[in-house]
């Protein structure tokens, strides 16, 4: 128990100050894809034909017709890499008075743009456009890119709409707004070390508040394999991937029981990371 409460203060110490040696660097990307689909009607969801890449995109809503945005991101640079943090910035042109809410969702992409993925709906951040013509609208896409970023999926996948409030013919178009690209996806993060990511982990599986005892068998596998990877006199990067694997297994292990899918899957792909970064 002791050694348990001094690795969670050693933990946190160094997140909350930082104390990371892996360099900062930023990434901005344009979109590879940058489309908008309509649902012809009755409004269900289901959306019946991609609109095209246009500079401007007018999205419409009412009670009969929908139309969203839809746009992908190559981050398969980003895999294994710390997500700072990560802004989406979009140009909005607005025409009408009333205020529109619009959401924006983030999805797993595969760099193909398929009317599927208009109908994803995993709500990153809603804002209120009150503007009138051109105004700049910055998302917060850092907690999705850093999931991204952790599974190793090779496109960051979104798709904005306008929150339905009844009958409303109210248009908004996608415009450039001095972004010569367009849409961007600005992305700082760093290359963290093994170590790091280890203790990162550590802190991770702390913050799960699962069952002491498995809590506790978790630390002490990662907990060896830092002390592996720390160990000055001999190289342990075997001994560390082994007990990462062993990890693993655990984690599996109690998949469905002590910990829900996305727990494990989370672990698991943070885990797999670390190897990677053992083995490459």
């Amino acid at each position: 128990m002791r050694k348990k409460l001094v690795t969670t203060l050693i933990v946190a110490i160094l997140l909350s100050f930082g104390s990371f040696s892996a360099s900062a660097e930023q990434l901005q990307l344009s979109p590879e894809f940058w489309w908008s689909a309509r649902d012809d009607g009755p409004r269900d969801g289901v959306f019946d034909r991609l609109l095209g890449e246009p500079n401007h995109t007018q999205v419409v809503i009412n009670n009969w017709l929908e139309s969203r945005h839809a746009l992908e991101f190559d981050v398969a640079a980003l895999t294994g890499k710390r997500i700072d943090s990560g802004v989406l910035n979009v140009c909005i042109e607005r025409w009408g008075t009333a205020n529109q809410i619009l959401e924006l969702h983030g999805y797993d992409g595969d760099g193909v743009l398929e009317l599927a993925d208009y109908a994803k709906s995993h709500e990153i951040e809603s804002q209120t456009a009150s503007h009138l013509g051109d105004g700049l609208m910055t998302f917060d896409v850092s907690d999705h890119v850093s999931g991204i970023a952790a599974r190793g999926i090779g496109h960051a996948g979104y798709n904005l709409r306008e929150r339905f409030a009844g009958l409303n013919f109210l248009m908004w178009v996608v415009d450039r707004c001095g972004l010569p690209g367009g849409p961007e996806l600005v992305i700082d993060f760093s290359d963290p070390t093994p170590a790091e990511l280890l203790n990162e982990l550590i802190s991770r599986v702390i913050n799960l508040n699962i069952a002491t005892g498995i809590s506790n068998s978790l630390d002490a596998k990662l907990e060896n394999a830092l002390a592996a990877l720390e160990d000055a006199k001999h190289n342990n990067d075997h001994s560390a991937v082994n007990m990462l694997n062993a990890f693993i297994n655990h984690v599996e292990a109690q998949r469905g029981q002590k910990l829900t899918d996305e727990q494990a899957d989370l672990l698991i792909s943070a885990a797999q990371a670390i190897i990677d970064k053992l083995t490459a």
